[in-house]
């Protein structure tokens, strides 16, 4: 029995139930399956008309944005939600022929095409970050704005070369006081640099 044929009997089986129900006779319990499969499907008809006439406020209030940004999504990327009136079987299917067609795109493997301008992904999202993080700091190298930590490590065990070993002349000239002045003093210099290098969080290991 085909679709119509069989709504058909369903709907004729669920009238005679309902006139035995009138009449006092309890219907069958053919009569009943009828009934719950004609029920049934009034409740899909409903459903589905209801998903084919999705008012725009509705649509604004499950997606969590603007009318203007649904209206400028719907241009940008072909999406069928631009009018008053939204149909959501129409919408699902034009949506999964976005994500097929633009499959390579979303993954990542061609994130300079300008139909896709705009999208994002954590991960993307990320990589961009760095990408600006890396530009900045190369630009600040270039205008004499920042310094190795390296270099600076290198310089600071040089100068703190130089100075031990006028510590040392001045303990054989003066005595361990004397070198123990300019030892304190030089491991308060080295305390101080390696807290500079460490004011935007970064570890440091000493010397």
């Amino acid at each position: 029995m085909s679709g119509p044929a069989k709504r058909k009997a369903n709907r004729r089986a669920a009238m005679s139930a309902s006139e035995n129900k009138r009449q006092g006779k309890e219907p069958t319990r053919e009569e009943l399956a009828a009934v719950k499969r004609y029920e049934d499907e009034l409740e899909e008809q409903q459903r589905l008309k209801h998903f084919s006439a999705i008012r725009k406020k509705e649509w604004r209030e499950w997606s969590g944005r603007q009318i203007k940004v649904i209206n400028e999504q719907a241009l940008r990327y072909g999406l069928p939600m631009g009018g008053p009136i939204i149909n959501l079987l129409d919408f699902v299917r034009c949506f999964h022929d976005f994500l097929a067609k633009n499959a390579p795109k979303l993954a990542g493997r061609d994130n300079k095409d300008p139909t896709l301008a705009g999208f994002t992904s954590p991960a993307m999202e990320r990589k961009r970050q760095l990408e600006c993080e890396r530009l900045e700091l190369q630009l600040k190298r270039e205008r004499s704005l920042c310094i190795e930590r390296k270099i600076i490590h290198e310089g600071h065990g040089l100068i703190a070369g130089i100075l031990r070993n006028a510590g040392e002349a001045l303990f054989r000239q003066f005595g361990p006081a004397a070198q123990k002045i300019l030892n304190d003093s030089l491991d308060n210099c080295a305390r101080e640099i390696d807290r500079l290098l460490t004011i935007d969080g970064d570890n440091v290991e000493p010397e």
